[in-house]
């Protein structure tokens, strides 16, 4: 109708080296009165492992738990580490994202958005906790009851590293828009907010791994930087000032 709008989209992908998927979105407007709107959408997506998440890896010298200078190895996904491990190759990351606000226009000058959002990952690609070998002093002269010991000292590394699916993620948050212009002397002076603030939570975490449990796999200090890692404000204050040609 004049004063609603509903609107849906379904998208298909086939790809040589991935796989298919099917995505949609769906999203309405309600025009409340002439300067009042409410408007929501709701959308799937997914994001494939990029080519450096695929192949990359490295060795290196980091200090491990106790502080101590130990090699390092960053394993490439689908290496003989991983599979050793038990952990599948990476796959997709897979969202469902929503959004719910209201847009204003009160008038000629002045113009206001709020929106809520909210973003649920599944499947997070994300680089896994340093994984260290169990105490030596409790360990077998074969390692058969060391498993993770087992692995490593073959390769000669001390602890390990690598990226999987180990994660659910939800991001929740609110972003403000106001435009404001007035006549200023000699010209016009237009005013913008931007305001933005959010919050992301680990829901879930998740091994395929008989050997390294969740906790392991992606432990406390890997979920705080997740949690924390970022920023969670962002605001951009601005004034433009137009006199004739000048801005």
């Amino acid at each position: 109708t004049s004063d609603f709008l509903l609107g849906a989209a379904v998208r298909y992908e086939d790809y040589s080296d991935f796989g298919e998927t099917v995505t949609g979105k769906l999203w309405a407007r309600l025009d409340m009165s002439p300067t009042f709107a409410i408007r929501s959408t709701v959308s799937t997506g997914f994001r494939a492992p990029g080519v450096q998440q695929l192949f990359y890896g490295q060795r290196s010298t980091n200090l491990n738990a106790e502080g101590v200078l130990t090699d390092t190895l960053t394993a490439r996904q689908d290496s003989a580490v991983t599979r050793a491990f038990g952990i599948e190759s990476l796959k997709e990351e897979e969202s469902v994202s929503g959004t719910l606000g209201i847009a204003w226009t009160p008038s000629d000058d002045f113009t206001l958005t709020v929106d809520v959002f909210r973003i649920d990952i599944d499947d997070r690609v994300i680089f896994s906790s340093n994984i260290q070998p169990e105490d030596a002093a409790g360990c077998l002269p074969d390692n058969s009851n060391c498993p993770i010991r087992a692995i490593l000292d073959p390769i000669g590394v001390g602890q390990v590293l690598f990226l999987t699916n180990a994660i659910h993620t939800r991001t929740e948050g609110i972003d403000i828009f106001a435009d404001y212009t007035t006549e200023a002397p000699g010209g016009t002076l237009d005013l913008t907010a931007l305001l933005h603030w959010n919050q992301t939570e680990a829901k879930a975490r998740h091994s395929q791994s008989s050997i390294l449990p969740p906790e392991v796999l992606f432990d406390d200090p890997q979920v705080t930087l997740i949690e924390e890692g970022q920023p969670g404000s962002h605001h951009v204050l601005q004034g433009v000032y137009h006199i004739g040609d000048w801005d």
